[in-house]
């Protein structure tokens, strides 16, 4: 009989526990960028620090904060994300990342562009 819940054999990444450490890392995908000049990216961090100096000032957002505020900085950011003026291009990351081992099998994100990865470990160093 097991202590584990219905349709948790155990063995689950977060109940066995894989092996983490920090590894090189190249990315080698493309991704989908959107256009944002400097001047738009300052004023989008200024209206999330205002929100947060208040947040933190006050510890609650009021409604106007909400309306005048956090609202319209929402929009423009899925404006962004929603663009159809994409481009593509090499994501070229590299650096030191996070890797995760599970049952032979080493999981990576990469912090730059989202895209996850797997591979199989080799039985053997060198194969």
């Amino acid at each position: 009989m097991s202590n584990y819940p219905p349709g948790v054999a155990g063995n689950e990444y977060e109940i066995a526990g894989g092996n983490e450490f920090e590894e090189w890392f190249e990315c080698n995908a493309t991704a989908t960028y959107v256009h944002i000049t400097k001047h738009e990216m300052h004023d989008l961090a200024d209206s999330a620090l205002a929100l947060f100096n208040e947040f933190k000032r006050s510890g609650n957002i009021t409604e106007y904060w909400v309306q005048q505020r956090l609202k319209p900085l929402l929009m423009e950011l899925n404006s962004y994300a929603t663009s159809v003026e994409v481009y593509e291009s090499d994501c070229n990351f590299s650096g030191v990342v996070l890797k995760e081992e599970y049952q032979g099998y080493v999981s990576v994100n990469c912090p730059k562009c989202d895209k996850d990865y797997e591979y199989k470990l080799s039985k053997y160093d060198g194969e």
